[in-house]
């Protein structure tokens, strides 16, 4: 009863004190949900739905509830949530269909609703619209609703989703950067301003705003800013913080390696867990994260935090492999994973399995760096393809540096000289001020020189 007048209080919103009592009454609060048996939808159905394990035990009864726009916030936000729970039960080919369906109903619902009731279900409305793929209307919801409720976190942190999804148009795309710069701005003025679950996953969507990123880049109190963030909620135990990690290690942690190796040691029991508790959507991102941090330890020349990090990067990746085949997203990841961990020979074996008809210029990528490691003259010809496919796509542009070194790199151990050196001049040219550029430039002198003798 104490969880549920503290739900109440807050409205339903999930703060890291509520989600807090929530798992530490985790047992009684299924005890009392068995006890009562079936009811309508109340704040002790809702804090069961923030449970991972619990929340599938629940969520069924309740998928198929009517919404009722003048009933109680409880009921409506509890039923809401546990069609979110159902959505993640059907196939993606599924799933927009389904949102289009909700979107119908709380479109139905919202002109009955008032108060705090109004407001969720245009939230939802938005969600819902934003997930079936109808991202005009899903800024437009988003923008109504900011309007209604202009301190909401959470609609920024939607809008900045918005932005960051495959289908978004330019008008999303830059409503997105503008919302994910109010929520980091706010992050870096306090690092408590912002829900740490909204903070994580807008954290999370910042690998889709380059020129947001390259601006934090270029200071390092802000990067120090996010980073403590990220060290509150692994504080809080959220599970977001994976992704956001990753985020933050794969854009920062290259120019930043000092932050990286702080925030690392700083949420180290984070990563000393079972690959089973974490849960599958987050292995990756784990993996990765490490691997990314072992990479810039192994620059820096802390070849044993390089090899414990690697170390468990393999524990988790070794799990991914074990849950069965691997799209192509995934095995890219995994295989980068394994190269820097000095077994390309496995990252190869892992590429080899994916699908023909799922091989693009990303994945191709780690092809020609496990080939090259593995000193595979068939390393140019993959390093060519994939910088033909990355020039063709648009959203390689920022990544042509890379491709163009990785073919000067395989020209390089192939002996040609000359060309590898034109390939490096080229991958100077396409990158971007910062370490990255002169450690291409620093190649590229080497490169001089080896053809000067």
């Amino acid at each position: 009863m104490e969880v549920e007048r503290y739900i109440d209080q807050l409205q339903g919103e999930m703060t890291p004190s509520a989600l807090r009592q929530i798992h530490l009454s985790r047992t009684q609060l299924l005890d009392e949900r068995r006890r009562r048996g079936e009811r309508d939808p109340d704040w002790l159905l809702y804090a069961l739905l923030q449970i991972e394990g619990a929340k599938q035990e629940v969520f069924g009864a309740y998928a198929g509830w009517p919404i009722v726009p003048d009933g109680s916030l409880a009921a409506l936000m509890s039923t809401i949530n546990a069609r979110e729970q159902y959505a993640y039960t059907l196939d993606h080919q599924e799933r927009p269909g389904y949102y289009a369906t909700c979107a119908q109903e709380y479109d139905r619902a919202f002109g009955a609703a008032q108060g705090r009731n109004r407001a969720e279900l245009l939230h939802h409305l938005g969600k819902a619209y934003r997930r079936s793929g109808e991202i005009d209307r899903a800024l437009a919801t988003f923008q109504q609703l900011l309007e209604l409720e202009p301190t909401w976190h959470a609609t920024h942190g939607q809008i900045a989703h918005l932005g960051a999804q495959h289908d978004a148009n330019e008008q999303a795309k830059e409503a997105g950067h503008r919302s994910l710069d109010h929520l980091v701005t706010q992050m870096i003025e306090d690092p408590t301003a912002v829900p740490l679950r909204v903070a994580m996953a807008a954290l999370s969507n910042l690998r889709s705003y380059p020129e947001l990123t390259e601006k934090l880049n270029a200071d390092e109190q802000s990067i120090n800013a996010l980073g403590e963030v990220i060290s509150q909620s692994a504080l809080e135990g959220l599970d977001q913080f994976y992704d956001a990690f990753f985020a933050f290690t794969s854009k920062f942690s290259y120019r930043h390696p000092r932050i990286s190796f702080e925030l690392v040691s700083a949420v180290g029991d984070m990563f000393e867990v079972s690959p089973a508790s974490i849960g599958k959507k987050h292995l990756l991102s784990v993996s990765e994260s490490l691997a990314n941090v072992a990479q810039n330890a192994e620059r820096a020349g802390d070849e044993a935090l390089a090899r414990r990090l690697s170390g468990l990067s393999l524990v988790y990746a070794e799990s991914l492999l074990a849950a069965g085949a691997l799209d192509s997203f995934t095995a890219r990841g995994v295989a980068k994973v394994f190269t820097i961990a000095g077994d390309p020979a496995r990252a190869l074996q892992i590429i080899t399995g994916v699908p023909a008809g799922q091989v693009n210029h990303w994945l191709l990528y780690r092809r020609a760096e496990a080939e090259l490691a593995l000193e595979l003259p068939q390393s140019l010809q993959t390093a060519r393809e994939a910088l033909a496919g990355a020039q063709a796509d648009p959203r390689a542009a920022k990544n042509l540096a890379s491709y163009f070194d990785m073919v000067s790199r395989c020209l390089k151990h192939a002996g040609n000289y000359p060309a590898a050196l034109e390939q490096a001049r080229l991958a100077v040219t396409h990158s971007d001020e910062g370490p990255f550029r002169l450690e291409l430039t620093e190649r590229l002198n080497a490169l001089e020189e080896l053809i000067l003798r």
